[in-house]
């Protein structure tokens, strides 16, 4: 064993890493595993993940600030349901149910195919509004019922209504 005082500062500085970085490591996955359990309570959250609730999308133990929305869960329990579905948390004109696509918050998405959110309920920017194929049929049906009303008989080629999707 040496005498040397800067040996004896390195091999006390490798003993200490040894003993801190597991706990770090451990006291970190909490961290992630208690934001995996409150994340997969929402109807959706594929897209945005740890951005739905935090201010960043990798948060950190040091920095997890919540968002407007992560606020408004963290005080309804962190629960989701008919409640927080019709709470607006950012002020965007589009309630927290229908960016997360569970209007009615049952805990069941609202719509076939994959469960994506429509946008972020933290952010204010962000309230986007999905016409797709589906929805544009929707859309041509209420035209067309309400235009044949007005119209009557006459004869209107409604198939040639089209949107051009990418």
């Amino acid at each position: 064993m040496s005498d040397n005082p800067l040996h004896r500062i390195v091999i006390g500085g490798f003993a200490l890493a040894a003993v801190v970085a597991p706990m770090a490591m451990l006291l970190l996955a909490d961290h992630v595993a208690s934001t995996t359990e409150s994340m997969i309570v929402l109807p959706a959250y594929n897209k945005y993940r740890c951005a739905l609730c935090h201010t960043t999308g990798s948060p950190t133990e040091g920095e997890a600030d919540l968002s407007v929305f992560g606020v408004d869960f963290r005080d309804n329990g962190k629960i989701w349901n008919r409640t927080l579905a019709l709470l607006n948390s950012d002020n965007d004109k589009c309630l927290n149910g229908f960016e997360l696509g569970d209007q009615d918050g049952d805990g069941v998405y609202d719509y076939a195919g994959e469960v994506m959110e429509h946008s972020n309920p933290s952010d204010s920017a962000d309230c986007s509004i999905a016409l797709n194929v589906s929805t544009w049929g929707v859309l041509k049906e209420i035209f067309r019922s309400e235009l044949q009303q007005y119209l009557g008989d006459e004869e209107l080629d409604f198939d040639s209504w089209s949107l051009h999707f990418p």
